[in-house]
């Protein structure tokens, strides 16, 4: 009786750390930004370095300035301009090709639907195709927007 408890407990753990482990996994994988220590660590070494070198603002400087402007998917050379806290158009430049390297912080492309673009094309088409009718085409599209 005895072991065969054991082996039910043990059982239950197993389970219990497994499940522990595929989701630490998911977690991983749909992280986007993960880089390796030494390179993250490199990375913020030499962004710091820069930084001094070109006359960056503080990231916190920077952050306060973004809140203060509507909202919007990208911010280029323009608006860090206007901003006024970098010291010439060189150090505006720096920033945004030291920062471009990052292909995480490159902005998504939003297609015509946005992100469920594929997801609302296929139920467009099985729409159409029950009622017996063609899919509409973006030049439709265009036309009923009008």
């Amino acid at each position: 009786f005895l072991m065969v408890l054991f082996i039910l407990v043990l059982n239950f753990v197993l389970a219990i750390i497994v499940e522990a482990y595929m989701t630490l996994r998911k977690l991983n994988e749909d992280n986007e930004i993960e880089l390796e220590f030494v390179s993250d660590f490199l990375y913020c070494c030499l962004a710091r370095f820069r930084s001094y070198l070109y006359s960056w603002p503080t990231p916190a400087n920077l952050a306060n300035s973004l809140d203060q402007i509507p909202s919007k998917h990208a911010i280029g050379f323009q608006e860090l301009l206007r901003f006024g806290k970098f010291s010439s158009q060189t150090s505006v430049v720096k920033f945004l090709k030291h920062y471009q390297q990052f292909s995480f912080l490159t902005p998504k492309r939003a297609s015509e639907y946005g992100e469920n673009a594929k997801l609302l094309k296929d139920i467009e088409t099985r729409v159409a195709w029950l009622m017996g009718k063609t899919p509409l085409s973006k030049q439709d599209h265009i036309a009923c927007m009008s």
